[in-house]
Protein backbone atom coordinates (compact mmCIF):
# COMPACT_ATOMS: atom_id res chain seq x y z
CA UNK A 1 0.00 0.00 0.00
CA UNK A 2 0.94 3.54 -0.51
CA UNK A 3 0.13 6.69 -0.24
CA UNK A 4 -0.79 8.73 -3.33
CA UNK A 5 0.50 12.27 -4.17
CA UNK A 6 -1.70 15.05 -3.02
CA UNK A 7 -4.67 12.76 -2.16
CA UNK A 8 -7.22 11.03 0.50
CA UNK A 9 -6.49 7.92 -1.62
CA UNK A 10 -4.28 4.61 -0.69
CA UNK A 11 -3.87 1.95 -3.82
CA UNK A 12 -2.83 -1.39 -3.16
CA UNK A 13 -2.51 -3.63 -6.47
CA UNK A 14 -1.65 -7.13 -6.33
CA UNK A 15 -2.36 -7.95 -9.86
CA UNK A 16 0.83 -7.50 -11.97
CA UNK A 17 -0.94 -6.28 -15.02
CA UNK A 18 -1.08 -2.74 -13.40
CA UNK A 19 1.33 -0.05 -14.14
CA UNK A 20 2.16 2.73 -11.66
CA UNK A 21 3.53 6.65 -12.69
CA UNK A 22 3.82 9.39 -9.95
CA UNK A 23 0.53 10.51 -10.69
CA UNK A 24 -1.67 7.82 -12.30
CA UNK A 25 -2.04 4.10 -12.04
CA UNK A 26 -3.77 1.87 -14.93
CA UNK A 27 -4.53 -1.75 -16.02
CA UNK A 28 -6.16 -2.58 -19.65
CA UNK A 29 -5.90 -0.67 -22.40
CA UNK A 30 -8.35 1.65 -24.58
CA UNK A 31 -9.25 3.09 -28.04
CA UNK A 32 -9.55 6.24 -28.44
CA UNK A 33 -9.70 8.90 -31.19
CA UNK A 34 -9.15 7.79 -34.58
CA UNK A 35 -9.01 4.16 -33.47
CA UNK A 36 -5.67 4.74 -31.71
CA UNK A 37 -4.91 1.27 -29.00
CA UNK A 38 -3.33 2.70 -25.33
CA UNK A 39 -2.11 -0.05 -23.65
CA UNK A 40 -1.52 0.60 -19.78
CA UNK A 41 1.35 2.61 -19.75
CA UNK A 42 0.09 4.73 -22.28
CA UNK A 43 -3.36 4.94 -20.14
CA UNK A 44 -1.37 6.38 -17.30
CA UNK A 45 -0.55 9.14 -19.56
CA UNK A 46 -3.77 9.97 -21.28
CA UNK A 47 -5.19 10.14 -17.72
CA UNK A 48 -3.04 12.65 -15.94
CA UNK A 49 -5.69 15.37 -15.99
CA UNK A 50 -6.40 18.29 -13.78
CA UNK A 51 -10.11 18.58 -13.61
CA UNK A 52 -13.00 16.42 -13.42
CA UNK A 53 -14.47 17.90 -16.44
CA UNK A 54 -11.36 16.77 -18.19
CA UNK A 55 -11.63 13.29 -16.47
CA UNK A 56 -15.21 12.55 -17.48
CA UNK A 57 -14.18 13.74 -21.36
CA UNK A 58 -11.56 11.15 -20.73
CA UNK A 59 -13.29 8.48 -20.03
CA UNK A 60 -16.26 9.21 -22.49
CA UNK A 61 -13.77 8.49 -25.30
CA UNK A 62 -12.05 5.70 -23.74
CA UNK A 63 -13.70 2.34 -25.58
CA UNK A 64 -12.26 -1.00 -24.08
CA UNK A 65 -11.50 -2.62 -20.89
CA UNK A 66 -9.47 -0.71 -18.57
CA UNK A 67 -9.48 0.53 -14.96
CA UNK A 68 -6.94 3.91 -13.51
CA UNK A 69 -6.74 5.87 -10.91
CA UNK A 70 -5.22 9.67 -10.91
CA UNK A 71 -4.23 11.22 -8.70
CA UNK A 72 -2.17 14.44 -9.20
CA UNK A 73 -1.78 17.36 -7.04
CA UNK A 74 -4.67 18.88 -9.12
CA UNK A 75 -7.27 16.03 -9.49
CA UNK A 76 -7.77 12.50 -7.89
CA UNK A 77 -10.44 10.17 -9.06
CA UNK A 78 -10.39 6.03 -10.32
CA UNK A 79 -12.82 4.90 -12.48
CA UNK A 80 -13.32 1.10 -14.24
CA UNK A 81 -15.02 0.36 -17.72
CA UNK A 82 -18.35 -0.86 -18.53
CA UNK A 83 -17.40 -4.42 -18.14
CA UNK A 84 -15.90 -4.45 -14.35
CA UNK A 85 -13.21 -6.92 -15.85
CA UNK A 86 -10.86 -5.63 -13.42
CA UNK A 87 -12.95 -4.19 -10.43
CA UNK A 88 -11.76 -1.72 -7.73
CA UNK A 89 -12.36 -2.30 -4.56
CA UNK A 90 -11.95 0.62 -1.10
CA UNK A 91 -13.06 1.22 2.34
CA UNK A 92 -12.84 4.27 4.17
CA UNK A 93 -10.29 4.41 6.51
CA UNK A 94 -8.55 6.79 9.27
CA UNK A 95 -10.09 9.83 6.81
CA UNK A 96 -8.26 7.70 3.69
CA UNK A 97 -10.00 5.75 0.98
CA UNK A 98 -8.14 2.54 0.70
CA UNK A 99 -7.86 1.30 -3.05
CA UNK A 100 -6.98 -2.25 -4.06
CA UNK A 101 -7.95 -5.13 -6.63
CA UNK A 102 -8.02 -7.48 -4.00
CA UNK A 103 -11.23 -7.32 -1.41
CA UNK A 104 -10.25 -9.22 0.99
CA UNK A 105 -6.93 -7.51 2.07
CA UNK A 106 -9.62 -5.04 2.65
CA UNK A 107 -11.46 -7.51 5.72
CA UNK A 108 -10.71 -6.34 9.49
CA UNK A 109 -11.46 -8.03 12.32
CA UNK A 110 -15.25 -7.47 13.43
CA UNK A 111 -16.73 -7.41 10.01
CA UNK A 112 -19.80 -8.49 9.63
CA UNK A 113 -22.28 -8.88 6.78
CA UNK A 114 -23.96 -6.09 4.50
CA UNK A 115 -27.72 -7.69 4.92
CA UNK A 116 -28.85 -5.71 2.09
CA UNK A 117 -26.28 -6.97 -0.42
CA UNK A 118 -26.78 -10.49 1.02
CA UNK A 119 -30.44 -10.55 0.02
CA UNK A 120 -29.41 -9.61 -3.52
CA UNK A 121 -26.70 -11.72 -3.74
CA UNK A 122 -28.55 -14.86 -2.32
CA UNK A 123 -31.87 -14.22 -5.09
CA UNK A 124 -29.14 -13.07 -8.12
CA UNK A 125 -25.80 -14.60 -7.12
CA UNK A 126 -24.49 -11.10 -6.98
CA UNK A 127 -24.41 -7.68 -5.40
CA UNK A 128 -25.36 -4.92 -7.20
CA UNK A 129 -25.01 -0.94 -6.71
CA UNK A 130 -21.51 -0.77 -5.48
CA UNK A 131 -21.58 -2.82 -2.28
CA UNK A 132 -20.28 -6.31 -1.79
CA UNK A 133 -21.24 -8.84 1.14
CA UNK A 134 -18.84 -7.09 3.64
CA UNK A 135 -20.24 -3.99 5.35
CA UNK A 136 -17.79 -0.87 5.03
CA UNK A 137 -16.34 -2.45 1.81
CA UNK A 138 -17.04 -1.18 -1.45
CA UNK A 139 -16.67 -1.21 -5.68
CA UNK A 140 -16.37 1.05 -7.99
CA UNK A 141 -19.79 0.82 -10.51
CA UNK A 142 -19.46 -0.42 -14.03
CA UNK A 143 -18.89 3.25 -15.84
CA UNK A 144 -18.51 4.85 -12.84
CA UNK A 145 -15.49 7.17 -11.35
CA UNK A 146 -14.80 7.66 -7.03
CA UNK A 147 -13.47 10.73 -5.93
CA UNK A 148 -11.62 11.01 -2.99
CA UNK A 149 -14.82 12.54 -1.06
CA UNK A 150 -16.26 9.12 -1.19
CA UNK A 151 -18.86 10.31 -3.86
CA UNK A 152 -19.50 7.87 -7.40
CA UNK A 153 -20.59 9.49 -10.44
CA UNK A 154 -21.70 7.78 -13.70
CA UNK A 155 -20.07 8.41 -16.88
CA UNK A 156 -22.04 6.51 -19.34
CA UNK A 157 -25.67 5.06 -19.39
CA UNK A 158 -27.65 2.77 -20.89
CA UNK A 159 -30.75 4.58 -21.06
CA UNK A 160 -32.23 5.53 -24.33
CA UNK A 161 -34.32 8.68 -24.80
CA UNK A 162 -37.01 8.61 -27.46
CA UNK A 163 -35.57 11.25 -29.79
CA UNK A 164 -32.28 8.47 -29.92
CA UNK A 165 -34.13 6.14 -31.26
CA UNK A 166 -32.69 4.73 -34.75
CA UNK A 167 -33.54 1.90 -36.84
CA UNK A 168 -30.18 1.21 -38.54
CA UNK A 169 -30.18 -0.41 -42.16
CA UNK A 170 -28.22 -3.76 -42.83
CA UNK A 171 -25.55 -1.05 -44.11
CA UNK A 172 -24.91 0.49 -41.49
CA UNK A 173 -24.86 -2.67 -39.31
CA UNK A 174 -22.12 -4.03 -41.70
CA UNK A 175 -19.75 -0.95 -41.38
CA UNK A 176 -20.30 -1.01 -37.46
CA UNK A 177 -18.99 -4.38 -37.68
CA UNK A 178 -16.16 -4.19 -39.87
CA UNK A 179 -15.31 -1.01 -37.31
CA UNK A 180 -15.46 -3.27 -34.06
CA UNK A 181 -13.49 -6.32 -36.03
CA UNK A 182 -10.48 -3.81 -37.70
CA UNK A 183 -9.87 -2.57 -33.85
CA UNK A 184 -10.10 -6.27 -31.93
CA UNK A 185 -8.09 -7.35 -34.98
CA UNK A 186 -5.18 -4.04 -33.89
CA UNK A 187 -5.86 -5.47 -30.20
CA UNK A 188 -4.55 -9.34 -31.62
CA UNK A 189 -1.95 -8.92 -33.46
CA UNK A 190 0.22 -11.55 -33.67
CA UNK A 191 -1.21 -13.18 -30.77
CA UNK A 192 -2.78 -16.51 -30.44
CA UNK A 193 -7.05 -16.57 -30.34
CA UNK A 194 -9.17 -18.87 -28.05
CA UNK A 195 -12.52 -19.19 -29.07
CA UNK A 196 -15.01 -20.35 -26.30
CA UNK A 197 -17.62 -21.45 -29.27
CA UNK A 198 -21.08 -22.53 -28.42
CA UNK A 199 -24.03 -23.44 -30.62
CA UNK A 200 -25.50 -19.98 -30.56
CA UNK A 201 -25.29 -17.24 -32.81
CA UNK A 202 -22.69 -14.78 -30.97
CA UNK A 203 -19.42 -16.54 -30.64
CA UNK A 204 -20.11 -18.03 -34.16
CA UNK A 205 -20.06 -14.46 -35.21
CA UNK A 206 -16.94 -13.55 -33.86
CA UNK A 207 -15.43 -16.49 -35.68
CA UNK A 208 -16.92 -15.63 -39.04
CA UNK A 209 -15.85 -12.22 -38.81
CA UNK A 210 -12.34 -13.63 -37.57
CA UNK A 211 -12.03 -15.85 -40.90
CA UNK A 212 -13.15 -12.70 -43.13
CA UNK A 213 -9.64 -11.06 -41.24
CA UNK A 214 -7.95 -13.75 -42.05
CA UNK A 215 -6.80 -14.38 -38.73
CA UNK A 216 -5.33 -17.90 -38.87
CA UNK A 217 -3.74 -18.86 -35.53
CA UNK A 218 -7.64 -19.27 -33.85
CA UNK A 219 -7.88 -22.54 -31.58
CA UNK A 220 -11.93 -23.01 -30.36
CA UNK A 221 -12.95 -25.35 -27.65
CA UNK A 222 -16.71 -25.98 -26.25
CA UNK A 223 -17.71 -27.25 -22.69
CA UNK A 224 -20.23 -30.27 -22.86
CA UNK A 225 -21.09 -33.43 -22.36
CA UNK A 226 -19.98 -36.06 -25.17
CA UNK A 227 -22.30 -35.73 -28.27
CA UNK A 228 -24.46 -32.72 -27.00
CA UNK A 229 -26.49 -30.68 -29.44
CA UNK A 230 -23.86 -26.77 -28.59
CA UNK A 231 -20.95 -28.89 -29.43
CA UNK A 232 -22.53 -30.73 -32.72
CA UNK A 233 -23.01 -27.36 -33.92
CA UNK A 234 -20.09 -25.50 -32.51
CA UNK A 235 -17.81 -28.31 -34.49
CA UNK A 236 -19.55 -28.08 -37.93
CA UNK A 237 -18.90 -24.03 -37.68
CA UNK A 238 -15.47 -24.36 -36.84
CA UNK A 239 -14.41 -27.48 -39.33
CA UNK A 240 -16.22 -25.50 -42.03
CA UNK A 241 -14.86 -22.41 -41.28
CA UNK A 242 -11.16 -24.39 -41.44
CA UNK A 243 -10.33 -23.77 -37.25
CA UNK A 244 -8.86 -26.30 -34.79
CA UNK A 245 -11.84 -27.14 -32.38
CA UNK A 246 -11.87 -29.03 -29.20
CA UNK A 247 -14.62 -30.68 -27.11
CA UNK A 248 -13.67 -30.69 -23.17
CA UNK A 249 -15.98 -33.38 -21.15
CA UNK A 250 -15.99 -31.58 -18.19
CA UNK A 251 -17.82 -34.80 -16.45
CA UNK A 252 -14.59 -36.79 -17.11
CA UNK A 253 -13.00 -37.79 -13.96
CA UNK A 254 -9.57 -36.36 -14.37
CA UNK A 255 -11.38 -33.13 -14.33
CA UNK A 256 -14.08 -33.63 -12.05
CA UNK A 257 -10.90 -33.86 -9.79
CA UNK A 258 -10.15 -30.35 -10.37
CA UNK A 259 -12.81 -28.92 -8.09
CA UNK A 260 -11.52 -29.91 -4.95
CA UNK A 261 -12.51 -26.91 -2.18
CA UNK A 262 -9.45 -28.35 0.10
CA UNK A 263 -7.25 -27.27 -2.66
CA UNK A 264 -4.89 -23.98 -2.22
CA UNK A 265 -5.04 -23.77 -6.05
CA UNK A 266 -8.89 -23.75 -5.45
CA UNK A 267 -9.13 -21.64 -3.22
CA UNK A 268 -7.16 -19.12 -5.08
CA UNK A 269 -9.25 -19.17 -7.79
CA UNK A 270 -13.29 -18.74 -6.13
CA UNK A 271 -11.46 -15.82 -4.58
CA UNK A 272 -10.70 -14.19 -6.90
CA UNK A 273 -13.61 -14.79 -9.14
CA UNK A 274 -15.65 -14.50 -6.46
CA UNK A 275 -14.10 -10.99 -4.83
CA UNK A 276 -17.31 -11.03 -2.12
CA UNK A 277 -19.69 -9.89 -4.55
CA UNK A 278 -20.20 -12.72 -6.78
CA UNK A 279 -21.23 -16.93 -7.31
CA UNK A 280 -18.61 -18.89 -8.65
CA UNK A 281 -18.39 -20.78 -12.21
CA UNK A 282 -16.94 -23.94 -12.39
CA UNK A 283 -16.88 -25.20 -15.96
CA UNK A 284 -13.98 -22.63 -17.61
CA UNK A 285 -12.22 -23.38 -14.34
CA UNK A 286 -11.81 -27.09 -15.53
CA UNK A 287 -11.45 -26.18 -19.24
CA UNK A 288 -8.70 -23.98 -19.62
CA UNK A 289 -6.75 -25.62 -17.11
CA UNK A 290 -7.27 -29.22 -19.60
CA UNK A 291 -6.09 -26.81 -22.29
CA UNK A 292 -3.55 -25.89 -20.26
CA UNK A 293 -2.36 -29.64 -19.73
CA UNK A 294 -2.31 -30.32 -23.30
CA UNK A 295 -0.02 -27.42 -24.15
CA UNK A 296 -2.51 -26.07 -26.84
CA UNK A 297 -2.40 -22.32 -25.33
CA UNK A 298 0.44 -20.08 -25.62
CA UNK A 299 1.53 -17.42 -23.02
CA UNK A 300 0.34 -14.25 -25.19
CA UNK A 301 -3.59 -16.07 -26.09
CA UNK A 302 -6.05 -13.99 -26.23
CA UNK A 303 -10.03 -15.11 -25.26
CA UNK A 304 -12.67 -13.72 -26.87
CA UNK A 305 -16.26 -15.10 -25.68
CA UNK A 306 -19.70 -13.92 -27.53
CA UNK A 307 -20.28 -11.79 -23.88
CA UNK A 308 -23.10 -9.83 -24.82
CA UNK A 309 -24.77 -9.81 -27.90
CA UNK A 310 -27.50 -11.63 -27.08
CA UNK A 311 -28.44 -9.25 -24.44
CA UNK A 312 -27.74 -6.14 -26.77
CA UNK A 313 -30.02 -8.33 -29.35
CA UNK A 314 -32.64 -7.87 -27.28
CA UNK A 315 -32.65 -11.40 -25.31
CA UNK A 316 -33.39 -10.65 -21.62
CA UNK A 317 -36.86 -8.30 -22.88
CA UNK A 318 -38.05 -11.78 -24.82
CA UNK A 319 -37.05 -13.46 -21.90
CA UNK A 320 -39.06 -11.02 -19.43
CA UNK A 321 -42.39 -10.41 -21.83
CA UNK A 322 -41.21 -6.71 -21.31
CA UNK A 323 -43.38 -4.69 -23.81
CA UNK A 324 -42.67 -1.58 -25.74
CA UNK A 325 -44.72 0.56 -23.15
CA UNK A 326 -45.50 -0.91 -19.48
CA UNK A 327 -46.42 -0.05 -15.96
CA UNK A 328 -44.11 0.32 -13.41
CA UNK A 329 -44.95 -2.89 -11.36
CA UNK A 330 -44.75 -4.86 -14.85
CA UNK A 331 -41.47 -3.89 -15.05
CA UNK A 332 -40.28 -4.49 -11.79
CA UNK A 333 -42.06 -8.27 -11.83
CA UNK A 334 -39.97 -8.81 -15.32
CA UNK A 335 -37.06 -8.14 -14.20
CA UNK A 336 -37.33 -10.00 -10.54
CA UNK A 337 -38.54 -12.96 -12.44
CA UNK A 338 -36.14 -12.65 -14.97
CA UNK A 339 -32.84 -11.89 -12.91
CA UNK A 340 -33.47 -12.81 -9.24
CA UNK A 341 -33.96 -16.47 -10.37
CA UNK A 342 -34.25 -17.57 -6.69
CA UNK A 343 -36.43 -17.60 -3.94
CA UNK A 344 -36.81 -14.21 -1.70
CA UNK A 345 -37.42 -11.61 -4.53
CA UNK A 346 -40.19 -10.02 -1.78
CA UNK A 347 -37.08 -8.27 0.22
CA UNK A 348 -35.39 -7.11 -3.10
CA UNK A 349 -38.70 -5.93 -4.68
CA UNK A 350 -38.81 -2.60 -3.13
CA UNK A 351 -35.57 -1.63 -4.46
CA UNK A 352 -36.06 -2.74 -7.82
CA UNK A 353 -39.70 -0.98 -8.35
CA UNK A 354 -38.44 2.68 -6.33
CA UNK A 355 -35.76 2.32 -9.34
CA UNK A 356 -38.09 2.41 -12.02
CA UNK A 357 -40.03 5.12 -10.22
CA UNK A 358 -37.20 7.01 -10.26
CA UNK A 359 -35.79 6.57 -13.56
CA UNK A 360 -39.50 6.34 -15.90
CA UNK A 361 -39.71 9.36 -17.52
CA UNK A 362 -42.03 10.60 -20.36
CA UNK A 363 -39.03 10.92 -23.12
CA UNK A 364 -36.92 7.82 -22.01
CA UNK A 365 -38.33 4.12 -23.52
CA UNK A 366 -39.61 1.85 -21.11
CA UNK A 367 -37.35 -1.52 -22.30
CA UNK A 368 -34.63 1.04 -21.98
CA UNK A 369 -35.03 1.15 -18.24
CA UNK A 370 -34.93 -2.57 -18.34
CA UNK A 371 -32.16 -2.75 -20.05
CA UNK A 372 -30.11 -0.07 -18.13
CA UNK A 373 -30.85 -1.81 -15.09
CA UNK A 374 -29.15 -5.21 -16.56
CA UNK A 375 -26.45 -3.63 -18.46
CA UNK A 376 -24.90 -1.91 -15.18
CA UNK A 377 -25.94 -4.94 -12.68
CA UNK A 378 -26.46 -8.01 -13.97
CA UNK A 379 -24.53 -8.47 -16.62
CA UNK A 380 -20.80 -6.98 -15.26
CA UNK A 381 -21.26 -9.77 -12.25
CA UNK A 382 -22.92 -12.78 -13.14
CA UNK A 383 -21.64 -13.02 -16.81
CA UNK A 384 -18.41 -10.47 -17.93
CA UNK A 385 -17.42 -11.58 -14.51
CA UNK A 386 -16.83 -15.08 -15.72
CA UNK A 387 -14.55 -13.57 -18.05
CA UNK A 388 -12.09 -13.13 -15.29
CA UNK A 389 -11.18 -16.30 -15.77
CA UNK A 390 -8.90 -16.18 -18.54
CA UNK A 391 -7.16 -13.22 -16.34
CA UNK A 392 -7.05 -15.41 -13.51
CA UNK A 393 -5.22 -18.04 -15.59
CA UNK A 394 -2.42 -15.05 -16.82
CA UNK A 395 -4.46 -14.38 -20.39
CA UNK A 396 -5.71 -11.38 -22.02
CA UNK A 397 -9.35 -10.18 -23.31
CA UNK A 398 -11.36 -9.04 -25.52
CA UNK A 399 -15.38 -8.70 -25.72
CA UNK A 400 -15.86 -6.77 -29.49
CA UNK A 401 -19.67 -7.13 -28.31
CA UNK A 402 -18.71 -4.69 -25.71
CA UNK A 403 -16.90 -2.40 -27.90
CA UNK A 404 -18.80 1.40 -27.60
CA UNK A 405 -20.14 1.35 -31.36
CA UNK A 406 -21.65 -2.52 -30.77
CA UNK A 407 -23.47 -1.30 -27.83
CA UNK A 408 -24.28 2.46 -29.25
CA UNK A 409 -26.53 0.62 -32.39
CA UNK A 410 -28.50 -1.63 -29.93
CA UNK A 411 -29.08 0.51 -27.37
CA UNK A 412 -30.58 3.33 -29.73
CA UNK A 413 -32.38 0.69 -31.67
CA UNK A 414 -36.84 1.02 -31.91
CA UNK A 415 -38.15 -2.36 -29.97
CA UNK A 416 -39.50 -3.18 -33.17
CA UNK A 417 -35.61 -4.65 -33.41
CA UNK A 418 -35.24 -6.07 -30.52
CA UNK A 419 -38.36 -7.70 -30.18
CA UNK A 420 -37.43 -11.16 -30.32
CA UNK A 421 -33.85 -10.36 -31.18
CA UNK A 422 -35.34 -9.98 -35.21
CA UNK A 423 -32.78 -7.38 -36.09
CA UNK A 424 -29.38 -9.07 -35.22
CA UNK A 425 -30.85 -12.72 -35.86
CA UNK A 426 -32.14 -11.91 -39.46
CA UNK A 427 -29.22 -10.08 -40.13
CA UNK A 428 -26.06 -12.55 -39.52
CA UNK A 429 -27.99 -15.07 -40.57
CA UNK A 430 -28.78 -13.52 -43.80
CA UNK A 431 -25.44 -11.58 -44.38
CA UNK A 432 -22.76 -13.86 -42.70
CA UNK A 433 -23.65 -17.34 -42.07
CA UNK A 434 -25.57 -18.02 -45.43
CA UNK A 435 -22.81 -16.46 -47.46
CA UNK A 436 -20.06 -18.43 -45.19
CA UNK A 437 -22.16 -21.42 -45.51
CA UNK A 438 -22.61 -21.70 -41.33
CA UNK A 439 -26.14 -21.10 -40.88
CA UNK A 440 -26.89 -23.73 -38.71
CA UNK A 441 -30.11 -23.34 -36.66
CA UNK A 442 -29.63 -22.93 -33.13
CA UNK A 443 -32.68 -24.00 -31.14
CA UNK A 444 -34.92 -21.25 -30.72
CA UNK A 445 -38.81 -20.95 -29.03
CA UNK A 446 -41.85 -19.08 -29.23
CA UNK A 447 -43.39 -16.31 -27.88
CA UNK A 448 -46.15 -18.42 -25.96
CA UNK A 449 -42.91 -20.76 -24.21
CA UNK A 450 -41.48 -17.64 -23.04
CA UNK A 451 -45.06 -16.54 -21.32
CA UNK A 452 -45.07 -20.31 -20.63
CA UNK A 453 -41.87 -20.04 -18.26
CA UNK A 454 -43.00 -17.13 -16.84
CA UNK A 455 -45.64 -18.59 -15.21
CA UNK A 456 -43.54 -21.35 -14.26
CA UNK A 457 -40.87 -18.60 -12.33
CA UNK A 458 -43.75 -17.32 -10.45
CA UNK A 459 -45.46 -20.20 -9.48
CA UNK A 460 -41.96 -21.62 -8.79
CA UNK A 461 -40.98 -18.53 -6.51
CA UNK A 462 -43.51 -18.84 -3.75
CA UNK A 463 -43.22 -22.67 -3.22
CA UNK A 464 -41.19 -24.82 -0.82
CA UNK A 465 -38.02 -26.20 -2.54
CA UNK A 466 -39.67 -29.58 -2.36
CA UNK A 467 -42.56 -28.34 -4.15
CA UNK A 468 -40.69 -26.17 -6.75
CA UNK A 469 -38.69 -29.17 -7.58
CA UNK A 470 -41.79 -30.01 -9.71
CA UNK A 471 -41.69 -26.92 -11.92
CA UNK A 472 -37.94 -27.01 -12.81
CA UNK A 473 -36.34 -28.89 -15.59
CA UNK A 474 -32.40 -29.23 -15.26
CA UNK A 475 -30.75 -29.00 -18.32
CA UNK A 476 -26.97 -29.80 -17.73
CA UNK A 477 -25.20 -29.67 -21.17
CA UNK A 478 -21.59 -28.50 -19.43
CA UNK A 479 -21.63 -30.68 -16.89
CA UNK A 480 -21.95 -28.92 -13.75
CA UNK A 481 -23.89 -30.64 -11.97
CA UNK A 482 -21.13 -33.43 -11.33
CA UNK A 483 -18.54 -30.47 -10.91
CA UNK A 484 -20.42 -28.97 -8.13
CA UNK A 485 -20.59 -32.22 -6.18
CA UNK A 486 -18.29 -31.51 -3.86
CA UNK A 487 -19.37 -28.47 -3.22
CA UNK A 488 -23.14 -29.53 -2.37
CA UNK A 489 -21.21 -32.77 -0.42
CA UNK A 490 -19.70 -29.81 1.83
CA UNK A 491 -22.95 -27.69 1.93
CA UNK A 492 -25.26 -30.63 3.18
CA UNK A 493 -21.71 -31.64 5.87
CA UNK A 494 -22.10 -28.40 7.32
CA UNK A 495 -25.98 -28.10 7.50
CA UNK A 496 -26.56 -25.31 5.36
CA UNK A 497 -28.80 -27.92 3.68
CA UNK A 498 -30.66 -30.66 5.00
CA UNK A 499 -30.42 -32.66 2.15
CA UNK A 500 -29.00 -33.07 -1.43
CA UNK A 501 -32.49 -32.95 -2.93
CA UNK A 502 -32.53 -28.98 -1.38
CA UNK A 503 -31.23 -27.88 -4.30
CA UNK A 504 -33.08 -26.25 -7.07
CA UNK A 505 -30.24 -26.02 -9.97
CA UNK A 506 -26.42 -25.77 -10.34
CA UNK A 507 -26.32 -22.38 -10.49
CA UNK A 508 -27.91 -22.38 -6.85
CA UNK A 509 -25.39 -24.43 -5.32
CA UNK A 510 -22.09 -22.57 -6.67
CA UNK A 511 -23.78 -19.38 -5.30
CA UNK A 512 -24.34 -20.78 -1.66
CA UNK A 513 -21.22 -22.50 -1.36
CA UNK A 514 -19.26 -18.86 -1.99
CA UNK A 515 -21.67 -17.29 0.68
CA UNK A 516 -20.44 -19.94 2.73
CA UNK A 517 -17.30 -19.42 2.47
CA UNK A 518 -17.15 -15.83 3.09
CA UNK A 519 -18.79 -16.07 6.30
CA UNK A 520 -16.41 -18.77 7.29
CA UNK A 521 -13.91 -16.37 6.29
CA UNK A 522 -15.39 -13.70 8.33
CA UNK A 523 -14.88 -15.71 11.42
CA UNK A 524 -11.51 -16.43 11.22
CA UNK A 525 -10.44 -13.37 10.81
Amino acid sequence: MKNLSNSKFCLSCYNNSWVHTEFVSATGYAFVGSNKLLNAKELTIFFNVASEAEWVKKLQECNGIFAVVCHNKFFSAAAIDSTRLHPIYYRLLNEHIVLTDSPYTLIQKGDTEDSESVCFYTTSGATFEGKTLIQNILQIRPNHYLLCNGEQKGYYSYKTSLSEIHMPTYTEMETMLDNVFQRLNQKIGNHQVVIPLSGGYDSRLILCMLKRLGCQDVLCYTVGREGNQESHIAQKVALQLGYKWYNIDSTQESLRRLIDPTSLTFQHYYTFLGGLCNFVWLFDYVAITYLQQQRLLKEDAIFIPGHAADFNAGSHLRKACIHQRDTISYLTSGLLYDNFEYQGQEYVRPTIYNYFSVNKKVHIADWSLFQAFIFQNRLPHNILNSARIYEYMGYEIALPFWDREFIEMFRKMPYQGLENKSFYTDYVQAQVFQPMQVDYISPSHSAFYYYHMKIKKRIKSILPTNLAHCFVHLQDSLGERELSQPLLEELVHKKVYRTQKEVLCVNQIMKDWYLMKVREYLQQV
